[in-house]
């Protein structure tokens, strides 16, 4: 067989080559080096004065200036260095106001009338320009300005700019042609109200309007043996840490209902707000947080002493929140809801409504000022992951915005990338739910957000979780509402502990540090987009707490899991870099180090900040970052410039100096404050999860009925009901206790080699097992709908015990 050719081969005639000095060759050569160089330079350059925002992105021509400016005061300054502090004062001083960093080098700039004419003369100012219409607007907005619903208004949130007091805006409002009800102005200048898209297209060139975004859907409630799995049972009662309780602790709840004060509550519940009627949701997750356990011990909170402060998650939270702070000395709040957000089942109407997919791992307008807000109060904002990963429906349903009943055959939510906006805040703590044997739930919602950020950033026990309820009795409730107030306890837990062990108020910052540094990694090694950095350890963190010795010192005092750590909180600003050094005893199993920093508000990080490690011997420990593109895929070791976290481990360290280097990579919104917590230990190692035997799939079928059998169809008209169904052979020496809540299953529907329905559950019930050890899981009922295409489709099920041991098995069915 002949070689083939990789390239061409041109022949010439002997006569006709042409011949070349090695001198003019090397001339050449180095020509062509330096032009590659300059174009490698140039589009090195375009990409970092790129300036994405809205629906526009553009890289301005360097000497690009629209002056004067006229009667626009609010421009784009683009810069070819980050201003310092210094020239940010001066140009200050000058009429030029830095409001916001937006992208690429360039400022959000307020400008007086002396400011027009300096802002041609300052030196570096790369730029200056319009912010426009298409800056404004987001993506999700423009896809339905025009007509929309039925009474033509568009609900929408305008974000006037930061110097823009109250009477202006509302004057803007009043020039648009808006005379709404509902025009309450936010914290941080937003109003949220219901516009024509020529009300909006006239707000969006008005020279007050920073963005305008399409409003949020509906909040939602997220319902879908805590203190063991986290280890707070170990800080209640053993030493040295028996005291904390949470005395000194304020926690506010905003929630659909209020708190009842129940009996385990009694003397520590203030009704902020009481529109609302008691709520059982908000009662259980007020006692998850705070209970005495006086009436039932298993129903225990994470503290007994703290108090709690009930809101409603109506109106304007974010002043609320605002308020709460300076009003009842609050520093944590929980929020255990969301929005709506793809498929939902309304259990008023009992039916399911479809709301779309546009703003799963979106970043909202409130999110950024949410995001805002945790920088400004120093609150501790704990915030529900959702429930929406992978839910999905056949059938009828209702269209969430329209409220007609539709049939067209509808994506299901996402696995990866469903995080809805409040959750996706950079600077809340997102809580995922697990199941009592830290096994994921099946609904509990994954990142990245659409940014690539790690979310959710811990994860808790969300799965049949007992806890107060109305009438001072106690109920069982699942979800990620759960798992949150598991977090939002713990946090005040080791707020109280830190107290007592001499450092003083603790910022929340370096709380948030603290509970993902001390996280128990699952999963994948490092963080991923399931369970973040890991499950909540209260123990792991008291420990690190403990062994700091002291508010500043350092000092290494021995405790039970960790031989040494410290805890610095400091300040950088763009390119600095600082250096701190950690000695490693000998006999460290484990070293962490985690940075934490409240990032600016932006749909991407704004300040830029580096953690490396240097072992005694040489050897650079970069930190964990994971790939939005392939989120399966585990975290790698590299440079993260996507997160406001940077987590570093090393297992088996060498004992030592080691240097830990934080740098402000890039910090145009500067000084940034940050929380840098490094250990040394013998780690918190993996809870025991007991697998017992093997297991194999036995047979996956559709059936037409719900009954508990193996009958099988594999055609099916439109508008009959269908049933998926599983049927797992486990070993002959199983014992359901060992197996109880350690089964979960990935369901897909493929036709054409697209996935048109998808949906996970988790198994937590003791059914019992037939003689023949088979075990029949059964989702549905589901109506074929007129819109599916008639055709071959294939049902695949994924089977997961103890979510490490897997089997996969598929079957052909045929709509006709």
């Amino acid at each position: 067989m002949a070689k083939s050719e990789k390239f061409p081969i041109i022949e010439t005639d002997c006569d006709e080559r042409p011949t070349m000095s090695l001198k003019r060759l090397f001339f050449i050569s180095v020509c062509c080096v330096l032009i590659i160089g300059w174009l490698t330079v140039e589009a090195t350059d375009e990409e970092e004065f790129r300036i994405r925002s809205g629906i526009k992105s553009i890289v301005p021509i360097a000497g690009e200036k629209i002056l004067p400016l006229g009667t626009e005061r609010h421009v784009l300054a683009q810069f070819y260095d980050i201003p310092d502090p210094k020239k940010r004062s001066y140009l200050a001083g000058k009429g030029m106001r830095l409001l916001r960093y937006l992208d690429g080098n360039a400022y959000i700039v307020s400008v007086t009338a002396e400011g027009d004419r300096a802002l041609n003369a300052v030196a570096g100012v790369r730029a200056v320009l319009s912010f426009d219409r298409d800056m404004k607007i987001s993506p999700l907005l423009e896809e339905i300005m025009g007509p929309t619903a039925e009474d033509g208004l568009i609900p929408a949130v305008i974000a006037f700019h930061d110097d823009i007091p109250f009477k202006k805006a509302w004057a803007e409002i009043s020039n648009a042609g808006l005379t709404c009800g509902q025009t309450e102005y936010h914290y941080h200048n937003l109003v949220n109200l219901k516009a024509s898209s020529l009300a909006l297209e006239h707000l969006l060139s008005s020279d007050a309007v920073r963005w305008i975004d399409k409003a949020l859907p509906p909040r939602k409630s997220n319902n879908a043996w805590a203190a063991s799995r986290t280890r707070a049972s170990e800080v209640w009662s053993k030493a040295p840490y028996k005291f904390p309780r949470g005395k000194d602790e304020r926690v506010g709840i905003w929630d659909g209902g209020k708190v009842e004060v129940h009996n385990d509550l009694r003397g520590r519940v203030e009704l902020v707000e009481t529109t609302l009627d008691f709520s059982d949701h908000a009662t259980h997750v007020a006692g998850t947080i705070a209970s005495s356990g006086a009436g039932n011990a298993d129903a225990r909170g994470m503290t007994t002493r703290s108090r709690i402060y009930s809101y409603n998650y109506n109106g304007d939270i974010l002043g609320e929140m605002r308020a709460a702070v300076d009003a009842h000395l609050i520093r944590i709040a929980n929020h255990s809801w969301s929005i709506i957000a793809g498929w939902n089942y309304s259990s008023d109407n009992e039916i399911w409504e479809w709301w779309g997919r546009h703003y799963f791992g979106y970043y909202h307008i409130e999110a950024g000022s949410q995001d805002r807000l945790v920088r400004d109060t120093d609150l501790l904002i704990v915030r529900a992951a959702g429930n929406d990963r992978d839910e999905a429906y056949l059938g009828p349903y209702e269209n969430g915005y329209s409220g007609a009943t539709e049939e067209e055959l509808r994506p299901p939510d996402p696995e990866y990338g469903s995080i809805t906006p409040y959750a996706s805040s950079k600077n809340v703590v997102t809580v995922g739910a697990l199941m009592k044997d830290d096994i994921m739930t099946g609904f509990s919602n994954w990142g990245p957000t659409d940014d690539g950020r790690i979310k959710p950033d811990v994860v808790a026990t969300g799965k049949s979780l007992l806890s107060t309820a109305l009438s001072n009795d106690y109920i069982m409730f699942t979800g990620t509402s759960m798992s949150t107030p598991i977090v939002s306890g713990i946090a005040a837990l080791l707020r109280d502990t830190y107290r007592k062990f001499g450092g003083g108020a603790m910022s929340s910052t370096l709380c948030k540090c603290l509970l993902i540094h001390s996280a128990r990694d699952l999963g994948t090694e490092g963080p991923d987009y399931s369970y973040g950095f890991g499950l909540v350890d209260a123990k792991h963190a008291a420990d690190v707490i403990k062994a700091r010795g002291g508010a500043k010192t350092g000092q290494a005092i021995s405790s039970q899991s960790i031989l040494r750590s410290r805890v610095i909180e400091g300040q950088i600003n763009n390119a600095i870099q600082r250096t701190f050094q950690f000695t490693v005893p000998s006999g460290a199993k484990e070293l962490r180090a985690t940075l934490v920093w409240h990032d600016p508000a932006g749909n991407h990080l704004i300040n830029n900040l580096n953690l490396w490690l240097i072992s005694p011997t040489g050897k650079r420990m970069n930190p964990f970052a994971l790939d939005p593109n392939h989120p399966a895929q585990p975290a790698k070791r590299r440079i993260n410039k996507i997160d406001n976290i940077e987590h570093v481990v090393a297992k088996n360290p060498t004992p030592g100096k080691w240097k830990i280097f934080v740098k402000g990579a890039k910090v145009p919104e500067g000084p940034q404050a940050f929380a840098l917590i490094v250990s040394a230990g013998e780690g918190n190692g993996e809870l025991e999860q007991k697998t017992e035997g093997s297991f194999s799939i036995k047979k996956v079928y559709a059936s037409s009925t719900s009954e508990a059998n193996l009958k099988m169809r594999k055609q099916y008209p439109h508008g009959t009901t269908i049933y998926f169904k599983t049927a797992i052979s486990l070993p002959e020496n199983a014992d359901w206790g060992k197996f109880h809540g350690t089964v979960s299953m990935n369901w897909k529907v493929f036709h054409q080699g697209k996935t048109i329905f998808k949906t996970n559950i988790a198994s937590s019930s003791a059914y019992a097992i037939p003689a023949d050890k088979s075990w029949i899981f059964s989702i549905g009922p589901y109506v074929i709908p007129t819109g599916m295409a008639r055709g071959e489709y294939l049902l695949k099920v994924v089977v997961r015990l103890h979510n490490r041991l897997s089997r996969t098995q598929s079957f052909t069915f045929k709509v006709i």
